[in-house]
This record gives C-alpha cells, sequence and structure tokens, in this order.
C-alpha cells in the first residue's frame, strides 16, 4: 500500500506525527506501518479469544502415550481451528479496513479533484485579482501623478497669489506707517500752530481787555470828574441862585428847588448809568477772559488749512476791539466834551437866568431836561454798540468753536480711515491665512485619503492572496 491511502482525518496531530517518527524509525512507510499495527492487534484478539474459550471436551484418560498423542493432536485441531476462526476474523476486519479504506479513498479522490477544481478556480480568480489589481495600481499611480501635478500647480498659484497678497499688505503696511506718520506731524504740527495761536490769542485778547479796561477806568473817572465839575458848577449856581434869587417869591424857589432836585437825579441816573456801564465792560471781559480759556482748553484737534481764517478772525477782532476801545473812548470825550459845553451853556444860562428872572429858570431847566435827554441817548446809542461789539465777539467765538469742532471731526474720520484700512489689511491676511490653511487641509486630507485606500485595496489583496496561499498548501497537503 501507498502512504497516501491511508486519510488520517479525525487523528489528532499529536497522534499522527508519533505514527509517522515511528514509521520513520522501522524504515517502513506511514502505510506499512499502520497494517502491520492493525494486523498485530487482530492476532492478539484472537489469540486472547483463544485463550478465553472454554474447554468442552470428554475427560481425559489417564497418561497413556496413545492417548496422549490424540489429545495434542485434538488440541493441535482446536489450535488450528481457532486460528482459522481468528484468521477468518482478521480477514474480514482486514477486507472491512480495506472497504474503508477504499471508501476513504475515493473521498479523497473526490476531495482532491474538488480541491484541484477550486484551486484552479482560485488560481483564475487570483490572476484576474491581481489583473484588476495592476491596472488598479496603473490607475492609482495615474491619479497620484496627476494628483501631485494638481498639487504642484495649487501650491504654485498659492504661492503666487501669498507673494502678491504679502506684496500688497506689505505696500498697506507702508502706506499705514506713511500715513500715521503724516497724521502724527499734522497732529503735531497742528497742536504746535494752535497752541501758538492761542497763545496769541490769549495774549491779544488779554492786551485789549487789560487796554478796554484802562479805557473804561479812565473813562470813569473822567465821567467822575465831569459829575464831579457838574455838582461843583451846580452847587455854585444854586448859591448864586440862592444869593441873588432871594428876593424873588417862594413859587420861584420851589421851582428852582425842584429843577435842581431834577437836575441831581438825572445826574445820578448818568453816574448810575456809567458804573452799569462798567460792570458791563467787566462782565464782558470776564466773559472774554472765560471763553478764551475755553478756546485755550479745546483748540488742540484742529486743522491747518483754517489757521489762517482763525488768524483772520483774530485780527478782526482784535480790530473789532481797537475800534470799539476807540469808539468807546470817543463817546466818552464827546459825553465829557458834551458836559463841559453844557456846564459852560448852564452858567452862560445861569448868568442870563440871574437877569432874566423866573422865566429864565424855565428855560433852564427846559434846557438841563434836553442836555439829560441828549446826554441819555448818547449813552444809550454807546451801549447799544457795545453790545452789538459783545454780540460779535461771541458770534466770533461760536465761529471759531464750530470750526474747531469741525477740525475735530475731521481729525475722527482720518482715525475711522486708517482704522478701516488696517481692518481690511487684518482681514486679507486672515483670508490669505484661512485659504492656505484649508487648501493645505484639503490636499493632506486627499493624500491621506488616497494612501488610505490604497492600503486597505492592498491589505485586502494580500489576505487574499494569503487565503489562496493556505488553501493551496493545505490542498497539497491533503493530496
Amino acid at each position: 500500500m501507498s502512504e497516501s491511502a491511508w486519510v488520517l482525518r479525525g487523528v489528532d496531530a499529536q497522534t499522527r506525527e508519533l505514527a509517522r517518527a515511528e514509521a520513520e524509525r522501522r524504515g517502513v512507510s506511514l502505510s506499512d506501518f499502520l497494517t502491520e499495527v492493525l494486523l498485530t492487534g487482530a492476532g492478539a484478539v484472537a489469540e486472547s479469544e483463544q485463550a478465553e474459550e472454554p474447554d468442552w471436551g470428554p475427560p481425559q484418560p489417564g497418561p497413556r502415550e496413545n492417548f496422549a498423542f490424540r489429545h495434542r493432536l485434538e488440541a493441535l485441531e482446536r489450535r488450528l481451528g481457532v486460528s482459522a476462526g481468528g484468521l477468518e476474523s482478521a480477514v474480514q476486519a482486514l477486507d472491512s479496513s480495506l472497504m474503508s479504506l477504499g471508501a476513504r479513498l475515493d473521498q479523497t479522490e473526490a476531495l482532491a479533484g474538488d480541491t484541484a477544481e477550486a484551486f484552479h478556480q482560485a488560481l483564475g480568480e487570483l490572476t484576474a485579482s491581481a489583473a484588476a489589481f495592476r491596472k488598479r495600481l496603473a490607475d492609482l499611480e495615474e491619479e497620484a501623478d496627476s494628483l501631485n501635478e494638481n498639487q504642484d500647480l495649487a501650491a504654485a498659484a498659492t504661492a503666487e497669489r501669498l507673494e502678491s497678497l504679502e506684496v500688497r499688505a506689505h505696500a498697506a503696511e507702508a502706506a499705514c506707517q506713511s500715513l500715521t506718520a503724516a497724521q502724527d506731524t499734522l497732529r503735531d504740527a497742528l497742536a504746535k500752530d494752535f497752541n501758538d495761536f492761542t497763545d496769541e490769542i490769549g495774549r491779544r485778547v488779554e492786551d485789549e481787555v487789560n487796554a478796554a479796561r484802562v479805557a473804561a477806568d479812565a473813562a470813569a473817572r473822567r465821567a467822575d470828574e465831569a459829575v464831579n465839575r457838574a455838582l461843583t458848577a451846580l452847587r455854585e449856581s444854586r448859591e448864586l441862585f440862592e444869593t441873588g434869587l432871594a428876593e424873588h417869591a417862594q413859587e420861584t424857589r420851589a421851582r428852582m428847588q425842584a429843577a435842581f432836585s431834577d437836575a441831581a437825579e438825572r445826574l445820578g441816573a448818568l453816574a448810575e448809568r456809567v458804573v452799569a456801564s462798567e460792570n458791563a465792560t467787566a462782565r464782558v471781559s470776564e466773559q472774554v477772559n472765560a471763553r478764551v480759556s475755553d478756546v485755550e482748553d479745546a483748540l488742540h484737534a484742529a486743522i491747518e488749512n483754517h489757521a489762517e481764517r482763525l488768524r483772520q478772525v483774530d485780527a478782526a477782532l482784535a480790530a473789532d476791539i481797537v475800534r470799539a476801545s476807540v469808539e468807546n473812548g470817543a463817546a466818552v470825550q464827546a459825553l465829557t466834551d458834551e458836559m463841559r459845553e453844557a456846564h459852560e451853556t448852564l452858567a452862560g444860562r445861569i448868568a442870563r437866568a440871574q437877569l432874566e428872572g423866573a422865566s429864565a429858570v424855565d428855560a433852564l431847566a427846559a434846557a438841563l431836561r434836553e442836555a439829560d435827554d441828549d446826554l441819555a441817548s448818547r449813552i444809550a446809542r454807546a451801549d447799544e454798540h457795545h453790545r452789538e461789539t459783545v454780540a460779535e465777539l461771541n458770534s466770533a467765538l461760536a465761529d471759531l468753536n464750530q470750526r474747531q469742532h469741525g477740525a475735530t471731526a475731521r481729525l475722527k474720520l482720518i482715525d475711522a480711515s486708517v482704522t478701516d484700512v488696517t481692518t481690511q489689511i487684518a482681514a486679507l491676511r486672515g483670508d490669505a491665512g484661512r485659504y492656505w490653511s484649508e487648501l493645505d487641509a484639503a490636499l493632506r486630507s486627499e493624500i491621506a485619503s488616497a494612501a488610505s485606500n490604497w492600503e486597505v485595496r492592498f491589505g485586502a489583496l494580500s489576505k487574499r492572496a494569503n487565503d489562496v496561499e493556505r488553501q493551496t498548501s493545505e490542498g497539497q497537503h491533503s493530496l
């Protein structure tokens, strides 16, 4: 028998290895060793059955030589019969073993045919899979090459775009820096010019206010002197009237006293108006000082193109103040001259009144009232002119404040423009960074996906090839 006649399916690996090692040790094949072991086991079973078979023969006679020979012969016959039975049993066992071995051989042949067919089918599938794998690998290589080319093109385009963005960003930064430097220079120049301008205008306004205050004080002193002279003249006139007109009647005296009291009241009102004018001048000076202080505090953020206008306004304001001071001085001087003329006229009229009597007293009172009315109208015109001057000053200061607010608004607009440009530059940088990050992430994701798919497919193909090799080796081993 050949070694392939025995199919050891169902026998554990350790027993199979021990049988193969024992057959190699004896120098026989595995099938011969198994057949020998089977026959030896069958003979041992027959001998044990023969040894266990009871002796049912007749009792043996005494020890005779012929009977002993017969007995031996019978025993030999029995042993031969038992051996023949054991041999028959062994032959039957051998036949059954041969039948089972033939069935197993048929199964093995069928299994070998199935295995060969499955092997050929698996080999065809493996060949087709290998061809498909080669084709897919070539496609993957082409896709990888095209992907690399696209990636290189995209990287080059991205690099060019980044370079252009960097150039634009550097240009924008340089523009912002130059704009910031120009703005700082403009701001410093404006601050310096307006500080100088505020100092100059404050000095001029202070000088003009001091001059106006000095002129007002001088006018007030001159008015006081004129009033004192008028009062002195009136007292002298009264004394003259009292001494010269003592002979006149009580009515004339009463009328003279009324005229003098009226003149005194008018002079008191005139003095009150002069004091009110001085107070108004002081208030205007305080207001001008307060406004100038406000202007000095607020004039720190204006524009250079308004400096000339402000200087013109300052010149006009100084001219108006000088003109107002000159006009006020002229008005006070005219008032003083008129009061002097009125005093002289009054003295002349009093002298004439001493001659003319009671009618002269009435005419003198009328003249005094007329002179007082004229003086009041002149004072009213001077007050009106003073109010107009103050209104013009307030208007000029309001215009100055408005221009200052406009300059501040323009500077705020410039700051907002610079902030907007800076924000746009930051947005451009953020967009470039996000675009580069998204492109890098997309390229990395595509490369990782392609590599993962290739690894999965290669792993599946390798696993399938290993399975085919394992099945092939098992089929060869079974054959």
